[in-house]
């Protein structure tokens, strides 16, 4: 079981590796989401879910940074949201942050 620095340090891994051109990437959130099962019940099927890790991290957009400087203000942030398998500590997804 990967506990969570684990899925943390696999997160920033995965998103270093998906997006190799970000800098500053952030950490800003994390959890473990336990599973569930979800009934579809128009078809007839059962949903599992599996528990996963979910790590929210951030990263500057790429304007230029003397602007941040000049005015005195951080560049704007992009957050994602990742998953983490806490099994194997794999990545399994890599989504836009919905609070």
């Amino acid at each position: 079981m990967v506990d969570m620095k684990g899925a943390v340090r696999a997160a920033m891994v995965f998103a270093k590796d998906l997006l190799p051109e970000v800098k500053d990437i952030r950490l800003e959130e994390v959890e473990l989401r336990q599973g569930h099962y979800e009934n579809d019940a128009s078809e007839g099927r059962i949903f599992k879910q599996d528990p996963f890790w979910r790590v929210v991290v951030s990263f500057a957009t790429n304007a230029p940074a003397t602007y941040a400087i000049v005015t005195g203000n951080e560049l704007p942030r992009v957050y994602k949201t990742i998953a983490i398998d806490p099994e194997t500590g794999q990545g399994t997804s890599l989504k836009v942050w919905n609070q």
